[in-house]
């Protein structure tokens, strides 16, 4: 089935039933629909539907003409719906839908007006539908309908659960997504603390696709808020980490992993979140789940997000780092066979043979899955060789570097979307093997894989097939892919200028190319891009070319020059259209006369070139060579010569009308050409146009809203100039207070002059005081030379401090483990002395056993002479560290003091005593 057939089609029913709206256009209508809807189904390809081309553009016009209207039966709507949800699949039509056809506002008409009933499939599929086209789009506000859409979605989320409670939570997230101006408007709501209890409860339900979409927007509205606060907090961070990790890791739907992705890379924004989740406990883990996901998932779209985290994860420092560590710490194959066999398979074992296999993809697979594989692979190079970690690196690049060098391939196709892609993974492989050759250990292994004809040829490629190589710079109309073939050129010079030491005739190559005029459009449209990368690589390698003898630094000035001037006039003519694109209703007579004045003005210039051509310094030699033949081919006999001119006039005449015909040919051509360029651009014009006047449409119903309100305000204002007449009232007999003031102003002058006296009495003071602070400032130049050294000694000081006191720590742990002992030793002598004691009055019965006694008495006492003399030295030797600490407590405060001094000195206000010290 031919798209471009099925889409005329649909145009032509959609205008078949516009001009007659009758059952059987109806019909046929819905019929055409539902072709298309089969063929732009999920998982079916889009690429042959382009916004910028004429069929898909009057296609979408003709759809939104049917949502535009509001007595369309409810079932045409639904298909139409049904058809722009499958078209918004793709990212450039559903931002086409966005920006160019404003398609929100009627989507959200056609929710409002049924929002009544809202069992209705049609409010289903219009929340659907919002939720897809706004989806990392910007919506703007205020607008006639957004606060209608606001209280729809409010009412549905903190209503009970439907089946619309999962998309208006979805569209919600996507609204308050980085939109400051919704954000406050949601909470100046009323009821916005019910709808902060709302999201809450979801946190805990069942499906994990509402749990993010309660999460995300819960971070949009409070993330550096109260609530953001408690949610994000120590106690709770590590629970929230958790969740998103569980959700990441569990979640199915390619839905729900798209919303965690971006909701995690919004956290990572956070300063505050990054340094939590650098101390998260189960951070390793939840990225080597992260990387497993890679080797578990097929879908191009799943893998692209989850390489979006992963980049996101690497702008942080310390978390790149445990993600690169966590990568190469797998175990890896030893046989290369079975890993390029891994590689090419779909399923793949370990992570890093997934980047691979997903960097190795072409445009056909998906359009960002292979860029963003080849940047996250990029990004783990850079952490390595950073880390001085290429050990490591060395068993992998062996399988890496041939995956690099099959991307280094002349783009063949006819869609400059597959090119513009080719050349943006070449720019990336190139990037990759520049960031592996800056490591010397590596350059070897890359100056081996460096193949010179491949990189030639795609240089030859670019400068012979490239629109800025051809038309210098100057043309209008540059291919999709003309500024990737850009940055294909400049990093390639600047890969091999890094290798043109280990590669043997790569620097005659460089210095050819470089020499080579066709490069300079290229060098001139890198130094007048706006981007700082581009920038500077053209100018080091403007810097190598200008050492060269045949480099011509004129010309390449020269196209600066016609770049700049090209900027300029597409700058004007943005800013005065021509007419003819303003004059939608164009006339037929007038369109057949600027058609018959551009075929006259085509053949008038023709006709110029031509006898443009013919004359010149060689008309005398052609004349005299035609005097020749025809003196030399006289016929003598008159009758044949009658004839022969007859039919030579006739032939003569056959060529003029032959030529004239001619003319007429090419001038209808001209002309069918022109028209046809003229009848696109009106069909341009008017998708446009509708979309504008659709969107004054809107801004004429906020505006008379808008003056409802000042009406109202006006109302207000003529109240409060009422009370104003009142209060100018009070204030005229406060007026007549103030003038009794003014008498008690008289004598305060009085006061004042007294007081200008003693003022320049303290200037002079303060002349004295400037002088001295001239020396004080001297004296502070000392101090501070005096404070650096000061505060190298304070660090030596710090660092001894922290190990007396891990010392003293250790110390009073050992005294009090001794005075536990002595306490006991105290415990036994007091129940020895008892024992004494009742011995003695029985020694006068027992003078054997009093002998006894006493022989253990004086072991004991020995013993007890023991302790204490070690307790004396423990004591000693806690004396001893105490006054150490003592005085290094004093220099401290010493350092502190002269600190302080320096900070009064600097502020102005020294003291008289530190001034005499």
């Amino acid at each position: 089935m031919d798209p471009n057939s099925v889409l005329k089609a649909v145009v032509l029913s959609t205008n078949q039933y516009t001009n007659n709206r009758n059952e059987n256009n109806l019909i046929n209508l819905e019929r055409q629909l539902d072709v298309l809807t089969n063929l732009i189904g999920p998982g079916k390809s889009l690429k042959f539907f382009l916004p910028t081309q004429i069929l898909p553009t009057e296609c979408l016009t003709s759809l939104l003409d049917l949502l535009n209207e509001p007595s369309n039966p409810t079932d045409l709507l639904t298909k139409t719906m049904t058809v722009l949800y499958n078209l918004g699949a793709d990212n450039d039509i559903k931002t086409c839908l966005h920006t160019s056809f404003h398609v929100m506002p009627s989507v959200a008409h056609i929710l409002l007006l049924h929002s009544r009933s809202p069992s209705d499939r049609i409010v289903l599929q219009s929340v659907q539908l919002l939720q897809r086209i706004t989806y990392n789009s910007r919506v703007s506000y205020p607008s006639s309908y957004a606060d209608d859409l606001f209280k729809f979605l409010m009412t549905h989320i903190q209503g009970t659960e439907s089946d619309l409670t999962l998309p208006c939570l979805g569209l919600m997230a996507n609204l308050c997504k980085n939109n400051v101006s919704i954000q406050a408007h949601i909470k100046t709501m009323e009821n916005v603390k019910s709808v902060y209890k709302a999201l809450i409860q979801y946190l805990s339900h069942s499906n994990l696709t509402m749990i993010v979409f309660a999460l995300s927007i819960i971070t949009s509205l409070c993330l550096n808020e109260e609530l953001g606060d408690k949610l994000f907090q120590p106690k709770n961070v590590n629970q929230t980490f958790q969740l998103i990790f569980n959700i990441l890791i569990q979640g199915e739907d390619i839905t729900t992993r798209r919303y965690v992705v971006d909701l995690f890379v919004f956290l990572l924004k956070s300063p505050k979140i990054q340094q939590s989740l650098l101390v998260f406990e189960h951070l390793g883990g939840g990225v080597q789940e992260i990387l497993n996901l890679l080797t578990r998932n097929s879908e191009p779209e799943a893998i692209a997000k989850i390489f979006e985290l992963l980049l996101a994860f690497c702008s942080s420092s310390g978390i790149r780092c445990t993600v690169c560590q966590t990568l190469m710490s797998l175990p890896t194959l030893q046989s290369t066979e079975a890993l390029q066999q891994q590689i090419i398979q779909p399923g793949v074992s370990e992570p890093f043979y997934a980047i691979l296999h997903w960097a190795s993809q072409s445009y056909n697979t998906h359009n960002m899955a292979p860029l963003v594989a080849l940047d996250f692979l990029k990004e783990v190079y850079e952490e390595m060789l950073d880390s001085g970690l290429t050990s490591q690196l060395s068993p992998r690049t062996d399988l890496s570097l041939p995956i690099l060098t099959e991307q280094l391939v002349q783009p063949v196709g006819c869609d400059d979307r597959a090119i513009k892609h080719h050349c943006q993974k070449i720019v990336k492989a190139v990037d990759i093997l520049h960031v592996l050759a800056s490591d010397e250990t590596l350059r070897s292994t890359v100056a081996q894989s460096f193949d010179i004809k491949t990189c030639v040829g795609i240089l030859e490629h670019q400068l012979n097939h490239n629109n800025i190589g051809i038309t210098l710079g100057r043309s209008h109309t540059v291919s999709e892919w003309s500024n990737a073939g850009v940055d294909v050129v400049l990093h390639m010079l600047d890969l091999m200028n890094s290798l043109q030491r280990d590669v043997p005739g790569l620097e005659k190559h460089i210095h050819m190319t470089l020499q080579d005029p066709r490069l300079i459009p290229f060098l001139a449209s890198a130094l007048t891009s706006d981007t700082r990368d581009k920038v500077q690589t053209a100018l080091s390698l403007v810097s190598i070319a200008a050492k060269l003898p045949d480099f011509s630094v004129i010309v390449l000035g020269d196209s600066i020059a016609a770049n700049n001037a090209s900027k300029v006039i597409e700058l004007e003519s943005l800013k005065k259209p021509l007419n003819i694109e303003h004059s939608p209703s164009l006339s037929p007579g007038r369109h057949s006369h600027t058609v018959k004045q551009l075929t006259f003005e085509s053949k008038v210039v023709r006709e110029n070139g031509v006898h443009g051509n013919t004359a010149g310094p060689t008309d005398s030699s052609v004349q005299s060579l035609i005097d020749r033949m025809q003196t030399g081919l006289e016929i003598k006999d008159m009758k044949a010569s009658e004839i022969m001119d007859v039919y030579e006039h006739k032939l003569a005449s056959l060529a003029t009308k032959e030529s004239h015909l001619q003319d007429l040919l090419e001038a209808k051509a001209m002309a069918l050409a022109q028209a046809d360029r003229l009848i696109s651009q009106y069909r341009c014009r008017r998708a446009q146009s509708e979309a504008e006047a659709r969107k004054l449409r809107s801004l004429l119903q906020d505006a008379e809203k808008r003056n409802e309100e000042y009406s109202e305000k006006l109302n207000e204002v003529r109240v409060e100039h009422e009370r104003t007449v009142g209060e100018m009232e009070q204030l005229i007999a406060h007026n007549e207070n103030l003038q009794v003031i003014a008498k008690d102003h008289d004598q305060l002058t009085v006061q004042h002059q007294e007081q200008s006296k003693k003022l320049e009495t303290l200037e002079r003071k303060l002349k004295s005081k400037e002088e001295d602070n001239q020396s004080l400032q001297e004296l502070y130049d000392m101090l501070q030379k005096h404070n650096e050294t000061l505060a190298n000694q304070h660090e030596v000081a710090t660092e001894r401090l922290a190990k007396l006191d891990e010392e003293r720590k250790n110390l009073t742990k050992i005294l009090k483990e001794r005075e536990k002992k002595c306490t006991e030793l105290k415990e036994k002598t007091d129940k020895q002395e008892k024992d004494i004691r009742k011995l003695q009055r029985e020694c006068e019965n027992s003078d054997s056993a009093v002998e006894k006694l006493r022989e253990d008495l004086s072991k004991s006492e020995n013993e007890k002479k023991d302790f204490k003399q070690q307790a004396t030295a423990l004591e000693k030797e806690t004396k001893e560290r105490d006054t150490y600490i003592h005085k290094l407590r004093n220099e401290l405060e010493k350092q502190t003091q002269i600190a302080k001094m320096i900070h009064s000195l600097t502020s102005g206000n020294v003291p008289e005593s530190n001034v005499k010290l």
